[in-house]
């Protein structure tokens, strides 16, 4: 649907409607990837989608309807987590580290992965890193997500945080030293 012939009226309120539906359910996801509370997101989803409809005369038809509907729902979400000063609860499944990862970081093939030693300081890595993701501030946690979950680029990054690509830079360095402070303390 998102890719119609002819460009229809911006007023069109009844095509507004068709393409919010159709992409309601991405963008719910993708809220809920950042906020991991599916009422929330489910709330913000909708509020997303209402500040698009007030913004709906701005649509320009040369980027695709799922993107910018998108950038209003991570604005929204930011704001609401700015606005309340929230901590995000993020799963450690956000960043990406499965058992096999876990494991296989380690570069020393004596290492017996099922001891019980091991286990427990898997267990207390990844209990460290959950802990140290939900410290970070919302906009770091969010560029860190979108770069290293969602695999996007710095250019990417900064049109959908609005903000500089040496702002993503700054955000990203900061996360990646928090997350490498959690390895440290937990490898020496």
């Amino acid at each position: 649907m998102e890719n119609l012939d002819q460009k229809p009226q911006q007023n069109d309120s009844d095509l507004f409607w068709k393409l919010a539906e159709d992409n309601k359910k991405k963008l719910f996801f993708s809220i809920l990837r950042i906020i991991k509370n599916r009422e929330q997101a489910e709330d913000l989803t909708h509020e997303a989608i209402l500040r698009a409809f007030q913004a709906w005369g701005n649509f320009r038809w040369e980027a695709q309807f799922f993107t910018w509907l998108n950038r209003i729902g991570i604005n929204t979400t930011l704001h609401y987590l700015t606005k309340e000063k929230r901590y995000l609860s993020i799963d450690i499944d956000i960043v990406d580290f499965s058992t096999d990862q876990a494991e296989n970081f380690h570069y020393n093939d004596y290492i017996d992965y099922d001891t019980p030693e091991f286990l427990f300081r898997k267990k207390i890595l990844l209990a460290a890193l959950s802990q140290k993701l939900e410290k970070m501030s919302p906009c770091v946690r969010v560029a860190f997500i979108l770069r290293h979950h969602d695999e996007m680029s710095y250019e990417m990054i900064a049109k959908r945080m609005k903000c500089a690509i040496g702002t993503v830079r700054s955000r990203l360095h900061r996360g990646r030293q928090d997350i490498l402070e959690v390895f440290s303390k937990n490898f020496d």
